[in-house]
């Protein structure tokens, strides 16, 4: 963990910064001179061409809008009754991609290429007739994808040449950077303006009073009428000459002012004033002092103090005597350099030098879906949309293909396929590296014939060439390679071809609880559920995903118990023959599961259903431990699960289990909290365990990751500690969705901490009514934490309703060790793990140790 002193170098070098010193930030501001003709270009317009499919094409204008920042066009003349966004916020930009790199171009690229030579001809004679309206030649360079929203659509576009895809590329990328960089006083601006917009229903470019108090409603602003209009007269500064014929109202700036008005913050100012002896001014020195008293920041310097005031305080008087007023004090507590999240974890600080069984891996199950996965449309947006969240372990569920190409889908539902090589290089290549610089482990599901396993080892070899990670493995091996050793490799795990007398299944599903340790053995029921067979991609399977596939097996006949003859038709089994394929696979190496006599090598890994797993813990935790620390289990979703649903994944962690495979597409609690242990160590997609979960020093130590008491576990009591949360106020928080215009918020606020099963508590605060704007509770709760190393701290924002179940409004979570301590903003999520910027929690947090 990082020192103070190292927290507040990062603190002060983020103030310096102002939050929008990013490498992205700065590269784009550098270039910005050479990159305004660019911008120029796309103020205008460009007319381009969007493709939804081969033969459905669009001749539209599209300009960008920098002052409202969104991306506009011209809407095409149809019915009005078709319905049809016509801009898209820049905001909501994901990426943009130069060439067929989206669903939608992959689809009609191949088609493309045959239809080439047959459309050339005609093409270039139209383009010399100079036709506005002709479809160009479509060259992969001069098409270019938008891609946006939580869905990840994409806006699939083709430029009448290169030059103007590429202006229009470097153009939005720029303006896309720039957006992201803002620091967190514009975005809050934005979003003002953003809602000021949306309420100017006339496109007048201001409100009245009326219209006003209408917008306060959806704000979440509940107040009298007679202290709006006071305040609304305040913030009127541009008042009309003639005030009995003409309205008074508030421009875009007026509004921003007359919520700020509204919005003040008195437990902010009463920090304040509590170390400033002035009403109006607190100096460097009672700044560092607040900082060592309140903050938990003992070696902060007046330098450093310096600086923050330079970074936050608006006044160019106030700053350059090193003052800084309650605004911006204010400020300065509201910016990510005080959120809740020590600043030090946003970065990669952990050891990166241990073995990979050392190691928390974010893991995807199902990468490719991002719906249901019995019946939802397989996308590549999948891939991109793991590895921007920083998933370093992704799934291929390959099938034998149309044409000799495999695919990936997933095996006897109704989902739709995506070309194998496809998925290679237009998602996992260009984003692999792009977030995390550690190793990405692609988890082979290969269902695929002979012929086909050439393919895909084909594929795999010349798309990421040296970047596959081909050492091979020696039998003496003891322990695996470091994420450190391994940076921007890409790992194959499957499983190795065997000799023909020796080979059997090579899926998971016949992985048994019959070679148990002899002490635990006897102890298990005999029979088995149907989800603890299951294999990683098994499912209820009505057909067969390719009718060359399901040809090649034999009708079984087996005779039931009542003596009658039934046919079993056998799911196609997952066996590696090709020995391409075969070489590609070393660190990784899948193995059948043979209970815990068998040492094993540390480069054999297993895969275990989310059932068999759980009986493991609970009946012999401790030799699962022991497994862990030498070697790597994933964890996998039941069979069962056709809805994408998530499994809880703490109870898998708690026995040092490194892959756990979850639904990355799932709204669940499961996925909140796996996104929150992710998002520590730099959202690197590795998480260092705990040491008792790791080191050879705790060998003759046996850890329970299912003790009830602490007694259990007595290496660890001097480790427990006292956690104590105020929750003081929160700001801003929003309607959940589906709230009526007239409803106010009832808030209240669950804390919860979640962990070993010793650890796993929940408290909550009173309901404030009618009031989503700053609900103060001033609640403060006290947990008794005795495995820190493995427990969350939940925040849940919930409304007050006549339902049975009331809706969430925002959550939180953090690893305990990553909380930062003293008065914090708790940023609020929804369940899709998108920000809620502006709403936040304001809370107090100390954490000390717990006396005997």
């Amino acid at each position: 963990m990082a020192s103070s002193a190292e927290e507040e170098e990062i603190v002060k070098k983020q103030a310096a910064a102002v939050v929008e010193d990013s490498p992205e930030f700065r590269e784009a501001v550098a270039r910005s001179q050479d990159v305004e003709d660019d911008l120029a270009v796309v103020q205008v317009g460009s007319k381009l061409w969007k493709v939804r499919s081969f033969s459905k094409w669009y001749h539209r204008k599209y300009y960008l809008d920098r002052d409202n920042g969104v991306l506009k066009y011209e809407p095409s003349h149809k019915h009005h009754c078709v319905s049809e966004p016509r801009y898209i916020p820049v905001s909501q930009i994901v990426d943009v991609r130069r060439g067929w790199k989206t669903d939608t171009f992959n689809k009609f690229g191949t088609k493309v290429v045959g239809e080439q030579r047959k459309m050339k001809n005609s093409l270039k004679l139209r383009h010399r007739d100079n036709d506005a309206g002709v479809k160009p030649l479509v060259d992969e360079a001069c098409c270019f994808s938008v891609v946006y929203g939580d869905n990840r659509s994409s806006l699939d576009l083709v430029a009448n040449s290169p030059q103007v895809a590429a202006v229009w590329v470097r153009a939005l990328r720029h303006v896309v950077t720039v957006m992201r960089g803002l620091n967190q006083d514009n975005r809050f601006i934005m979003w003002l303006q953003a809602k000021f917009q949306d309420a100017d229903v006339d496109k007048s470019g201001t409100l009245h009073f009326d219209e006003v108090l209408r917008l306060l409603m959806q704000l979440n602003v509940k107040m009298s009428k007679k202290k709006a209009l006071q305040i609304f007269n305040l913030a009127d500064t541009n008042k009309p000459e003639n005030p009995a014929q003409e309205e008074p109202s508030l421009d875009a700036k007026e509004f921003v002012q007359f919520y700020t008005l509204l919005m003040s913050r008195p437990e902010l100012e009463a920090l304040y004033h509590k170390y400033a002896r002035s009403a109006h001014e607190m100096t460097t020195a009672e700044l560092q002092k607040f900082l060592k008293k309140e903050q938990s920041m003992p070696d902060v310097t007046l330098d450093e103090c310096k600086s923050l005031i330079d970074a936050f305080e608006q006044s160019d008087e106030l700053r350059s005597s090193g003052r800084i007023s309650t605004i911006g004090f204010t400020h300065m507590m509201s910016s990510e350099n005080f959120q809740v999240t020590k600043p030090a974890h946003k970065t990669v600080y952990q050891d990166m030098t241990q073995p990979l069984s050392s190691y928390y891996i974010a893991t995807s199950h199902n990468t490719y879906l991002l719906g249901r996965q019995v019946v939802a449309e397989s996308t590549i947006e999948g891939y991109v949309e793991a590895l921007r969240c920083g998933c370093r372990c992704l799934e291929l569920d390959c099938w034998d293909g149309p044409d000799g190409e495999p695919v990936v889908t997933h095996g006897y539902a109704l989902t739709t396929k995506l070309i194998f090589r496809e998925v290679l290089k237009d998602a996992i290549l260009p984003h692999a590296f792009t977030f995390s610089e550690y190793p990405v482990i692609l988890s082979l599901e290969n269902h695929c014939t002979p012929e086909q396993q050439k393919r895909l080892a084909f594929h795999m070899t010349d798309v990421f060439g040296d970047l596959l990670y081909l050492d091979p493995v020696s039998p003496d091996m003891e322990t695996l390679p470091s994420p450190e050793q391994l940076k921007r490799r890409i790992i194959i795990k499957g499983r190795k071809a065997a000799p023909v007398q020796a080979a059997e299944s090579e899926s998971d599903e016949d992985d048994e609880m019959d070679s148990l340790s002899p002490h635990h053995a006897h102890g298990l029921n005999g029979r088995k559920k149907a989800s603890d067979s299951s294999s990683e991609s098994d499912v209820s399977r009505p057909s067969s995903p390719n009718l060359s596939v399901a040809a090649n097996h034999k009708t079984v006949h087996k005779t039931s118990s009542n003596g009658r003859r039934r046919s079993h038709q056998p799911p196609q089994l997952e066996k590696v023959t090709d020995q391409n394929l075969s070489d590609l696979v070393n660190v990784c190496q899948g193995v059948h599961f043979h209970g815990f006599k068998e040492e094993g090598k540390c480069y054999e890994m297993v895969s275990l259903s989310e059932s068999k797993a759980t009986k493991l813990i609970d009946k012999c935790g401790e030799e699962l431990v022991d497994f862990n620390s030498r070697r790597l289990s994933k964890i996998y979703p039941a069979g069962t699960r056709t809805g994408s649903t998530n499994f809880q994944p703490w109870p898998y962690w708690n026995a040092g289990c490194q892959i756990v495979a979850l639904n990355y597409q799932g709204l669940d609690k499961p996925m909140f909290i796996n996104e929150a242990k992710f998002r520590d160590n730099g959202a690197c997609g590795y998480v260092l365990k705990p040491d008792f979960l790791r080191l050879p020093d705790f060998k003759d130590f046996a850890f329970n990751p299912t003790a009830a008491n602490i007694g259990q576990i007595p290496r660890l009591k001097d480790r427990r500690r006292l956690l104590r949360i105020q929750v003081i106020s929160g700001q801003h928080l929003p309607k959940p969705e589906g709230e009526g215009l007239s409803d106010i918020l009832d808030p209240y606020v669950k804390v919860m901490i979640i962990g070993h099963p010793m650890d796993m508590r929940k408290k909550q605060t009173p309901v404030i009514h009618d009031n989503g704007l700053n609900p103060r509770w001033n609640s403060t709760f006290q947990f008794v934490v005795n495995v820190p190393e493995l427990a969350f701290i939940y925040f849940i924002v919930k409304d007050e309703t006549p339902r049975r179940h009331d809706p969430i409004v925002g959550a939180f979570a953090l690893p305990l060790t990553s909380l930062a301590p003293g008065y914090r903003h708790v940023p609020l999520m929804d369940m899709r793990r998108r920000i809620l910027d502006p709403a936040s929690l304001f809370i107090h947090t100390e954490i000390t140790e717990l006396v005997s």
